[in-house]
């Protein structure tokens, strides 16, 4: 059983244009992410157009202190899985407490200690030294291995099982 089975949650809230096999694929896969980090958080994901700057996901940090936890990814085919998976994954360092912020909101943080200000983590451009800053690191781990223990997971077999030729074709594809 499920958080969501157990809280009679019938889905989280997904913004965006959505087709309905898109919806039941993603509301699936946050019930596998939920599992997956033992955790019960009700979380959005807002699913929007592409920008110029391609950030491809983010989280809503102001809506973590107030304890709302919002996604928002670039509806982008492919991948998309582990675009959710790399910002459910700093949700759950936030409430788990591995990452956090000094009372000033100037410095991030990790696991109690000082690690980086505001202003140095947003001048990082090297692409290799960002995804070396610790909590991005497990991000990213995260957004590699989640979507292939998600495509063997009992959740994603009990939802193929409904039949739906669209969700198989996306998973087949690597549309997600």
């Amino acid at each position: 059983m499920t958080f969501k089975d157990y809280l009679r949650i019938d889905e989280y809230k997904l913004l965006g244009k959505l087709k309905k096999h898109e919806k039941l694929l993603y509301n699936n896969y946050l019930d596998f992410l939920q599992d997956h980090f033992n955790t019960n958080i009700n979380v959005e994901v807002s699913f929007r157009k592409p920008n110029k700057k391609r950030l491809f996901g983010w989280i809503d940090l102001i809506g973590l202190s107030n304890k709302k936890y919002k996604i928002i990814v670039e509806n982008i085919p492919f991948e998309m899985l582990g675009k959710i998976a790399h910002e459910f994954t700093h949700i759950k360092q936030y409430i788990k407490g591995e990452l956090n912020f000094t009372k000033d909101e100037k410095t991030f943080l990790w696991k109690g200690e000082k690690n980086l200000t505001i202003k140095e983590y947003n001048n990082i451009t090297n692409m290799s030294e960002y995804k070396e800053v610790p909590w991005e690191k497990e991000a990213y781990q995260m957004q590699d291995k989640l979507p292939i223990l998600y495509k063997k997971s009992k959740q994603l077999k009990e939802l193929k099982a409904q039949g739906d030729p669209n969700i198989e074709f996306m998973i087949q594809n690597d549309l997600v």
